[in-house]
């Protein structure tokens, strides 16, 4: 205690100071004070919170949408892939749009955000109407060229077409040479009478000839479709067997068809 009297004697002093003005308080402001002090406090919290709560809102809104920018900063590509396989569709680009559309199902075929698995339907749907359309083509252009066909097979395999586009082009255009040919039999078969030279389809007209027998004609006409028919028909036909159109394709046991096919025709 003599070590710490004058600590003791301060802290004293203060009590009674404090004991002088609580008196000295009551008769002032009555003997509520403490309950006063305590509400003023109180509400001086709930001010402090009402103005903090707002800042407080506000910055986590702020923190969320920087959040979001840097999401959509971080896949932008993701969502401009849509946008740019119809533009590569409408240039025809294939081989782009065939990488965008892997790159599509890496990144958002097993995504659980909404975002991403939105952008893949939107990737399928464009893709599934791609492969109608270019199996559409393939059945009817007539023009088309080996290496025109060849590139839409390949293109269909790659956007996952569902079956074998290549042995089904055979057989369509097996089945469109056959019916070339019975229409034109079936032409010439009701011709009555030679055909004017004039109205010839092609060919050398013999020297002084202005009439041709209808069977004639039919041959000529006949050798055109039959050309047409292995100038296409036999060389695709022939890199599906050889799998030189595209490792997917597995022509297994299909050779004895594609001769039954050409067969046919002939």
């Amino acid at each position: 205690l003599k070590a710490n009297l004058g600590p003791v004697l301060d802290q004293l002093d203060t009590l009674l100071a404090f004991k002088h003005q609580y008196e000295f308080d009551i008769g002032e402001r009555g003997k509520f004070i403490v309950e006063s002090a305590e509400q003023a406090l109180v509400d001086a919290k709930s001010s402090a919170d009402d103005l903090f709560r707002e800042i407080l809102s506000r910055r986590e809104q702020a923190d969320s949408a920087r959040s979001a920018l840097s999401a959509l900063q971080r896949f932008k590509f993701v969502f401009n892939l849509p946008k740019s396989i119809q533009s590569n569709i409408e240039k025809e680009d294939f081989a782009m749009v065939v990488n965008d559309y892997n790159r599509a199902r890496t990144f958002c075929g097993e995504a659980k955000a909404e975002h991403f698995r939105l952008v893949l339907r939107v990737v399928e749907q464009q893709v599934t109407q791609l492969r109608t359309t270019l199996k559409h083509k393939m059945k009817t252009k007539d023009d088309a060229t080996v290496e025109e066909t060849k590139k839409l097979i390949r293109v269909l395999v790659d956007l996952d077409y569902k079956g074998d586009p290549a042995w089904e082009w055979i057989q369509e255009r097996g089945e469109f040479f056959v019916a070339e040919l019975m229409s034109c039999h079936e032409y010439y078969s009701n011709r009555k009478g030679n055909i004017d030279a004039k109205e010839r389809a092609g060919g050398d007209v013999p020297l002084g000839a202005q009439t041709i027998p209808p069977r004639v004609v039919f041959v000529e006409a006949a050798t055109d479709i039959l050309a047409a028919c292995f100038s296409t028909l036999w060389p695709v036909g022939s890199a599906y067997m050889k799998t030189d159109l595209h490792p997917k394709l597995k022509p297994t046991h299909k050779w004895k068809e594609l001769e039954d096919i050409l067969e046919r025709i002939i």
